[in-house]
């Protein structure tokens, strides 16, 4: 489920986000669309996280239980879903669109920016 693969990452579970791309990768979604997905909800988080009166209009966008889901995600269980994380996902999202190995973009974007997490955790 994306939001489980959103949380690890939120977390800085590298090896559960790894596993979390692998699981939604085997069960069929697009590696292109599961990155415009990702895209849009870490907005969404940075906006709930940031703009105070951007809960409506998410509402109004997404509904209220995945609004609900991803609000839980701004705080520190969300720490790690950040601008920088943003940054990663736009350059995954171009490289995407020509990668031999579609999820290959997203897993080195979680990589990317959890390595330095895992290396501080242990």
């Amino acid at each position: 489920h994306i939001i489980d693969l959103l949380a690890a990452i939120g977390k800085g579970e590298l090896k559960d986000a790894l596993s979390g791309v692998a699981s939604l990768a085997a069960s069929g979604v697009s590696a292109e669309l599961l990155v415009h997905q990702l895209l849009h909800f870490s907005r969404a988080i940075l906006l709930f996280r940031f703009q105070s009166d951007a809960k409506h209009s998410l509402r109004q966008q997404m509904g209220d239980e995945l609004t609900a889901q991803l609000g839980k995600l701004r705080g520190t269980s969300g720490r790690h879903l950040n601008a920088a994380w943003v940054r990663e996902l736009i350059t995954a999202l171009h490289d995407t669109k020509r990668a031999h190995l579609a999820f290959l973009p997203l897993e080195l974007a979680i990589i990317t920016h959890l390595e330095t997490v895992v290396v501080h955790k242990h």
